[in-house]
């Protein structure tokens, strides 16, 4: 859509909720509140239970409040996991709503953690089940009820890589690596590659040992990345040698809790309009490849898969 059109039929009431229903953005919460009501844990016992297997996620702020909304597609799944943690900083654990206690009943637990930002949703959990398969979600998307089975599936059938249900592929010409605005989704399955970026909207399996080691290190990625987990988590598996495979039925046409934030109609910056608004993303990219003295000509080489992965990290 034209950008003029799209910032017309946006800023139109009556266009923007025809455009968010018939492009499927929205979630009709009153719909939801019914459902959690009428919430079984004599149904929710009898699903497949995937051992070893954490769901993991964060939040901050207002969007907590319509955290509930999230939470429920994720226990709506077909499978269940081990847990779901919602890893917060303290001030957010001070403050969760009661309207969340419900979801204690269906494995959720609420931890406070250090408030290292967006990577609240991987890091605390990493650090507290180092051995487990951990499933990252993001807090304000509402969850297709087989998107869990889905992804682990599909790790299953490529353990040895992380998989996405969304990728981008790093995109370049013979020299530089272009900006980050020119990179696209991927619109099919991909074979498990180095040039899959990490996209967290989707969600993404993080199975032990193919991250390499500095993926804990706080002080180094709040430096580097500060904005940008899923580039430092993207760097963070290419160090180790592992690749990024793409589901087949990309998860790009998402279903938000609150839309209207994710398009800039109401107050609340999302991390999109931070990284990608503001080019923030180029350059976080680049300080972390320039931490690890990765030449920008042997990189595309490398994803090119016509150079040796000699700058991966042997731990």
């Amino acid at each position: 859509m034209n950008k003029s059109i799209r910032f017309f039929v946006l800023h139109n009431p009556l266009l923007c909720e025809i455009f968010f229903l018939l492009r499927g953005k929205k979630v009709y919460r009153k719909k939801i509140d019914r459902k959690i009501k009428k919430l079984s844990f004599e149904k929710y016992e009898k699903k497949e239970h995937l051992t070893d297997v954490i769901i993991s996620l964060t939040t901050y702020g207002e969007r907590l409040y319509e955290l509930q909304y999230t939470l429920y597609s994720l226990i709506d799944q077909t499978v269940k996991p081990e847990m779901i943690i919602v890893n917060l900083a303290k001030k957010d654990f001070e403050n969760i709503p009661e309207n969340l206690r419900i979801f204690e009943n269906y494995g959720v637990v609420f931890k406070v953690t250090e408030d290292f930002r967006s990577y609240k949703k991987l890091i605390p959990t990493l650090i507290a089940y180092p051995n487990k398969y951990i499933i990252t979600s993001d807090d304000d998307i509402y969850y297709p009820r087989k998107w869990l089975e889905t992804l682990w599936a599909g790790h299953l059938e490529e353990p040895d890589c992380i998989v996405c249900h969304l990728t981008q592929k790093i995109e370049y010409d013979n020299k530089h690596i272009l900006p980050y605005s020119f990179w696209k989704y991927n619109s099919k399955e991909t074979p498990p590659v180095f040039n899959n970026s990490i996209l967290g909207v989707g969600g993404t399996v993080f199975p032990p040992t193919l991250l390499y080691s500095d993926i804990t290190n706080s002080e180094l990625f709040m430096k580097l990345s500060p904005f940008a987990d899923d580039l430092w988590f993207y760097f963070m598996a290419i160090l180790k040698g592992t690749r990024i495979k793409q589901l087949p039925k990309p998860f790009i046409n998402v279903r938000y809790v609150n839309p209207y934030r994710e398009y800039g109609l109401v107050r609340g910056e999302t991390l999109t309009q931070i990284n990608v608004g503001q080019d923030r993303n180029d350059v976080q990219f680049r300080a972390i490849m320039n931490h690890y003295g990765i030449n920008e000509q042997e990189f595309i080489q490398f994803l090119q898969s016509k150079k040796d992965l000699d700058f991966i990290k042997n731990n």
